[in-house]
């Protein structure tokens, strides 16, 4: 999915969550993973999305990528209307601070749907 070395059971942990949640893989240029943390947290309808509070945390760290994830409770991986606009948002403020975001990932309960192979990240 990405260039980004995602950690083994992060995502699978993440697929049986009754609360939405969001994590970022921060990178360096190379993709060498930096660090791995949950950046927002929400409830079974949604995120409380801070973009304070997530590129502070890419800038702390000098990540030159990245890479988000979040869950669905409902089990399904379609990205939402707000997964649309939201992603698009985060990869523009992003560019802005010389982050590449790879990709957003939305996590199903048997699925994971990449934002960028939508074509919703080019």
């Amino acid at each position: 999915m990405t260039g980004i070395s995602i950690p083994d059971g992060l995502l699978l942990a993440m697929r049986d969550m009754h609360t939405e949640r969001m994590v970022a893989i921060f990178a360096d240029t190379h993709g060498r993973m930096l660090a791995h943390e949950l950046v927002a947290e929400g409830d079974h309808t949604g995120l409380r999305l801070s973009l304070r509070q997530i590129f502070t945390k890419a800038l702390s760290r000098d990540a030159r990528r990245m890479v988000l994830a979040h869950n669905h409770p409902s089990g399904s991986a379609e990205p939402s209307d707000s997964d649309i606009a939201s992603t698009r948002r985060l990869n523009q403020f992003a560019a802005s601070l010389g982050i590449a975001l790879e990709d957003h990932l939305i996590i199903g309960k048997d699925a994971i749907t990449s934002m960028r192979a939508r074509k919703f990240i080019v």
